[in-house]
């Protein structure tokens, strides 16, 4: 009897610890990220979460202890890699992350190599649930046909709801499920291809290529703000491949293609600036310390000659210290081949802003906040940074995606009745000082 009662214990120690150590962030995730748009979605995903976690504490009482384990296995590995990929990017692991990362198996020593901390703590968390499973519930619980049912209705609902997303739609839910859900979706999808071509090698210039992609960027609301600014003189529209960040960045980098219903992958810019001899520099308004969070290998990752990331900054400051290091870059040094994240005019717009220098009032419309934001975080930044280009400075400029100001509908990432303005984004080419139409 004790030593039941001590069994038991112990279980729920480890147990606990283990939900706790492995979902870390889900509490933000529901309640802030999901919470902030939706109450209703929230509470989906809180009560999809406290049913998982009845059910996982169930499992661990199925006597057989094989049976136990191949059951538990799978939870803990989901938990492994969403994690790992949680802590690396700050982002949660969708079906894209999943075909990105199957593709790529001939990255994973680079990968251990460049984030064996994230890898090693996440295995020592594994470790925890493990101990769980193998110690399994002394004092049984009675799995009847009702619970084999349920725990049945529920994992088909999930994956259903998942292949309703696409694939998408596991922020919310425990990392135990966010890899195992999609993962079979894989199997029956057209997954990406890798094209392996190296192009033509091509004299060095004597210059610099900056590559600046702004976040959440309308075409339509610039353009209105930028008529008869010769900085802007020739502001184009052009469209995003995607309507969320990570996946429209990461189409920009890796020169993603379509070709009928196949998507492929070429060479990415980093590889491909290396091997025209630039020397690569990444600055990132978003990304913190060695967070990627847009999706590239380790493999590409390594020829990044110097990074600079500056996510851990207030968001009003960001793109301002951005604007100095890549004036100082330009200005100093040529043959550059330069990547910059912009801040932008993320969500939410006010944080952009120096609160003191605009008298904003409690009310004050999101339309006219995005706009300030605009005007602070774009406008300026550019007229900035072009009056300083010198002549052997090429700009490449565009956003990620749009923005959309419906009411009753996200701004961006919209999976469903997404509007076509989350798309629009403004094009722009700078040779040195002078915006060029061409």
């Amino acid at each position: 009897m004790q030593k039941n009662i001590s069994s038991q214990i112990i279980l729920y120690f480890f147990f606990a610890s283990y939900l706790i150590l492995s979902n870390n962030k889900l509490y933000s995730s529901i309640f802030i990220d999901i919470g902030h748009n939706s109450f209703l979605k929230s509470v989906f995903y809180f009560l999809s979460s406290l049913i998982f976690f009845y059910l996982f504490f169930l499992f661990l009482s199925i006597k057989k202890r094989y049976l136990r384990f191949l059951i538990c296995i799978l939870f803990l590995i989901s938990s492994f890699f969403s994690q790992i990929y949680s802590d690396v990017s700050g982002n949660i692991i969708n079906i894209d992350n999943i075909e990105i990362m199957m593709i790529n198996t001939d990255s994973n020593l680079d990968f251990f190599y460049q984030f064996k901390d994230h890898v090693i703590k996440n295995f020592f968390i594994f470790i925890v649930g493990l101990v769980a499973v193998l110690i399994g519930n002394s004092k049984k619980f009675k799995i009847n046909k009702f619970l084999s049912f349920f725990a049945i209705f529920f994992f088909i609902s999930i994956l259903i709801f998942s292949i309703s997303r696409k694939g998408y739609g596991n922020q919310g839910l425990p990392s135990q499920l966010q890899f195992l859900v999609p993962l079979p979706l894989i199997f029956f999808s057209n997954n990406f291809i890798y094209e392996d071509k190296i192009p033509k090698k091509k004299e060095l210039k004597d210059n610099n290529i900056v590559l600046i992609i702004d976040e959440s960027v309308s075409f339509k609301k610039l353009k209105n703000l930028v008529k008869n600014n010769e900085v802007f003189k020739f502001l184009k529209k052009s469209y995003s491949i995607h309507n969320c960040s990570a996946q429209s960045v990461f189409s920009f980098i890796n020169g993603l293609k379509l070709q009928g219903d196949q998507l492929i992958l070429r060479r990415n810019l980093w590889f491909l600036a290396k091997y025209s001899g630039y020397q690569t520099i990444y600055l990132s308004a978003q990304e913190k310390n060695d967070r990627y969070q847009y999706l590239q290998m380790p493999s590409d990752l390594k020829n990044i000659d110097q990074k600079m990331f500056f996510g851990n900054m207030t968001p009003a400051m960001r793109d301002q210290i951005i604007l100095k290091e890549l004036i100082d870059l330009i200005t100093k040094k040529s043959n550059q081949f330069i990547v910059v994240i912009k801040n932008g005019s993320h969500f939410p717009y006010e944080k952009n802003l120096d609160q003191k220098k605009y008298d904003l009032k409690r009310n004050e419309s999101l339309e006219t906040i995005y706009k300030l934001s605009l005007k602070e975080n774009t406008i300026n930044f550019l007229e900035k940074l072009i009056s300083s280009n010198n002549l052997n400075t090429e700009v490449l400029y565009f956003s990620d995606h749009g923005q959309s100001f419906k009411s009753k509908k996200l701004s961006h990432c919209n999976s469903l009745n997404p509007d076509i303005e989350e798309w629009e984004i403004p094009l722009l080419y700078y040779k040195g000082n002078k915006n060029k139409k061409n």
